[in-house]
């Protein structure tokens, strides 16, 4: 219950503009600390692939919460012994993880309380969180299934970047 509270007092405060501590956030570094953290979890490989860094304009705190919201959601509807593929490019972060299906219901993957089923502990909160970040910050967030992959996809454009090195 605590989860769920802590989750929509995120989105609340999303809503109404209380995160202004913007600041450049280097997004690989984030992410290769949110993988050092998460691995010790999942026994599982967690491969990053980047070929700069990405530096975005926004809040850290909520540049941590969109990784780790990715990261978590891969983890927890990975294949058991597959490996989770970050990809950051220029205009895109990809959380890739294989899955047995396709989301029955994509359109609504991105709204509150939506889970695909209670096999797995989650608040249905996640992915909300992910898409009130993107909102914020003129991201698009995206899914698709694709050899049997699940793939998360916030693409952002070049007005949105600090610089890219």
């Amino acid at each position: 219950m605590s989860k769920i509270i802590k989750a929509l007092l995120l989105i609340s405060k999303i809503e109404n503009d209380q995160f202004t501590n913007i600041s450049p956030c280097n997004l690989n570094h984030i992410l290769k600390d949110r993988i050092e953290n998460l691995s010790e979890l999942y026994p599982s490989e967690i491969r990053f692939e980047s070929n700069e860094d990405v530096v975005l304009l926004m809040d850290a705190h909520l540049a941590e919460v969109l990784c780790d919201n990715l990261l978590s959601n891969a983890i927890k509807y990975s294949l058991p012994n597959t490996p989770i593929v970050i990809i950051l490019e220029k205009d895109s972060l990809s959380v890739r993880n294989k899955g047995m299906r396709a989301i029955l219901k994509p359109d609504q993957l991105f709204q509150r309380f939506y889970k695909e089923s209670d096999e797995v502990k989650s608040t249905g909160l996640g992915l909300a969180i992910v898409k009130k970040i993107c909102d914020l910050y003129g991201f698009q967030p995206s899914y698709k299934y694709a050899n049997n992959e699940h793939h998360f996809t916030v693409f952002c454009s070049i007005a949105q970047f600090f610089s890219c090195f």
